[in-house]
């Protein structure tokens, strides 16, 4: 139903020593390569820290917005340029970027099972779906602890169809859309 490749780099949500420049670039560089992405598209990060990911997709033309709960990592972001909200990503919050921002041709967001009840998980995803355009993709970097079958019918709640999951030892990554892609 899926496909399964060996390529995913770890969440793009943290400052560690191990997530590079690099990896940042690299990553924009895919999502703008696998999607088509230009000018006209609005990609908006969530958990988006210092705006790293964000600012390769800028320098590109991509229009984008972060969207992070810590306040210093927000402002450090907003201050070099990444527009970014500081705040958790709710069915209220994609409302409001939805007025202000319009629909995004990407969301990406990270989902940790060891962080996030049931009920978090939930309002995050129906905040992630609520930001996507009618053909949008929401790109979420799960953590192993995550059981994918249950996020599988907890994206269909909102809307959605996983149609590719790429994962490595780390993490899972699986895009997801409308129902656009089909499955491969």
């Amino acid at each position: 139903m899926y496909q399964y490749t060996s390529k995913v780099m770890q969440l793009p949500t943290s400052l560690s020593p191990d997530h590079t420049l690099e990896y940042f670039q690299a990553y924009a560089d895919e999502l703008v390569e696998r999607f088509g992405l230009d000018d006209d598209d609005l990609v908006i990060a969530v958990h988006s820290g210092d705006g790293a990911l964000l600012k390769r997709l800028l320098e590109e033309g991509i229009q984008v917005l972060g969207v992070e709960p810590d306040e210093d990592l927000a402002f450090d972001a907003t201050s070099a340029g990444i527009e970014t909200i500081a705040d958790e990503l709710t069915p209220r919050v994609a409302e409001q970027l939805k007025r202000s921002h319009g629909l995004a041709t990407v969301v990406v967001a990270p989902l940790n099972g060891d962080s996030q009840t049931a009920a978090d998980q939930q309002d995050y995803l129906s905040g992630a779906a609520a930001l996507l355009a009618p053909s949008g993709v929401l790109v979420l970097d799960v953590s192993s602890h995550v059981e994918l079958a249950s996020l599988s019918s907890r994206l269909a709640d909102h809307g959605l169809q996983a149609f590719a999951v790429e994962r490595n030892s780390r993490a899972v990554r699986i895009f997801a859309d409308r129902g656009h892609r089909q499955p491969s």
